[in-house]
């Protein structure tokens, strides 16, 4: 098989079940001048960089704040690479060979957000791929998240695609997308996991909130979930769930037809989040203790 995105918590049982001798994964982006292809099996990995001359390779894996994103410098004003285990934001280098030119977008302002300068001298440039990923000491490179998909909550940093990777074999692998809403008076956003099921009993409920507790810290846990019971309303063209419309939709049960939970910790599970407790939490008004 080859394609990408294969997630790599069920890449072993993948293989396995459907008895599939090899895994062609690759990483890219139609814009983008940084793909990269695992060509030789290597469970996980979205590509391979050559660490004999990684200099002469046309990308790299930059350092970023891991509180903000943005792109950490040395006091040459230069970008800092990455050494192996360190995630990073991944670029491609731009210049006049076809393959590592970027022409943007019709949108000039759009394009510019997309290009680093001064990477590794002054006046070079890079393509920006959104994209954190991870190098191992062999060159071998797995992705981590993107850049937009952490938030912060309790002061610390949540990755949606880390708590995703917990959720979705909680659920038989069916669609999961985990995203930060913002709650009055409270600083950060609070995680919020849609899922593509049938409505969970109490007790699967029960069972999800030991499950969570014991694989993700406290912060991590989410703390609504939404079960979309028909995925086709709120998904795109290719069957993903549409974060940023869930996300913009928020948690409101007066708004939203599809079942919302709230996490309760007193009785170690997640309750039906309908109006009347939604009026009752101290949601609309920060006063709930989450």
């Amino acid at each position: 098989m080859i394609g990408n995105g294969l997630r790599p918590h069920i890449w072993e049982e993948f293989v396995k079940r459907f008895g599939i001798a090899q895994v062609g994964e690759f990483y890219g982006a139609t814009e983008g001048n940084c793909s990269v292809m695992n060509t030789d099996n290597k469970v996980g990995a979205v590509g391979f960089m050559t660490q004999i001359l990684p200099a002469m390779y046309p990308i790299m894996l930059i350092k970023v704040n891991p509180d903000n994103g943005e792109i950490m410098r040395d006091s040459n004003g230069l970008c800092i690479q990455c050494d192996a285990h360190e995630i990073g934001h991944l670029v491609g280098k731009i210049d006049t060979d076809p393959g590592r030119r970027f022409d943007g977008y019709l949108d000039r302002a759009a394009s510019q957000k997309k290009i680093v300068t001064n990477v590794l001298k002054i006046g070079d440039s890079a393509f920006l791929s959104g994209d954190l990923l991870e190098r191992d000491e062999n060159g071998y490179l797995y992705f981590r998240d993107r850049t937009g998909d952490t938030f912060r909550w309790k002061g610390e940093n949540v990755s949606t695609t880390e708590v995703e990777a917990v959720l979705m074999p909680l659920f038989g692998n069916s669609d999961v997308v985990v995203y930060g809403v913002q709650i009055p008076e409270f600083e950060g956003t609070a995680g919020m996991a849609a899922i593509a099921v049938d409505v969970p009993s109490q007790q699967e409920f029960r069972r999800l909130y030991a499950e969570l507790k014991a694989a993700l810290p406290a912060y991590a846990l989410p703390v609504f979930i939404r079960i979309i019971s028909s995925g086709h309303a709120h998904s795109t063209g290719t069957f993903k769930l549409k974060k940023f419309d869930l996300q913009r939709e928020g948690y409101n049960p007066n708004q939203i037809g599809d079942p919302l939970f709230l996490i309760d910790h007193q009785n170690k599970t997640y309750s039906s989040l309908d109006s009347k407790a939604y009026k009752e939490s101290g949601l609309t008004d920060g006063t709930i203790r989450i």
